[in-house]
């Protein structure tokens, strides 16, 4: 929980009220586990391929999905993540063996479906998951 008469603020003292942030406050246990964290975090990503660029999504008034993105070097596999439109977190992964980069998603109903994809290397990391986005109008 923040402390707001710690957290982003000046250092001044109102009123007898003490505000700012102030290592006599730091919880250094705690610190040491969020850093901890984050450089697990980017040493995975940092062993990871590229995000897939160009994913689009296609399939207006059809019962399935198709999902299309270009090559990403490196890339053993894509992973096609998928959630309901009104769901926060990914419900379904759909695995694509690389150089493949479109597929099908049988009876997902695009206007109800959001879409975005992985790359995966051949030690499993795997990159930020691209959003996918509609694809450009054709002229």
């Amino acid at each position: 929980a923040e402390n707001y008469t710690q957290q982003h603020q000046d250092l001044r003292t109102e009123n007898g009220v003490v505000y700012g942030d102030t290592v006599d406050k730091m919880d250094f246990p705690y610190l040491a586990k969020v850093t901890a964290i984050n450089v697990a975090t980017i040493r995975r990503l940092a062993a990871a391929p590229a995000a897939p660029e160009g994913v689009t999504i296609a399939g207006a008034v059809a019962t399935d999905t198709t999902v299309t993105w270009q090559p990403v070097v490196g890339a053993v596999r894509y992973r096609v993540h998928l959630r309901r439109n009104d769901a926060q977190d990914w419900q379904r992964v759909v695995e694509v063996r690389a150089p493949a980069v479109t597929t099908v998603l049988k009876d997902v109903i695009v206007d109800d479906t959001f879409v975005g994809v992985g790359a995966v290397g051949a030690d499993g990391a795997e990159s930020l998951v691209t959003f996918a986005g509609p694809e450009p109008r054709k002229r």
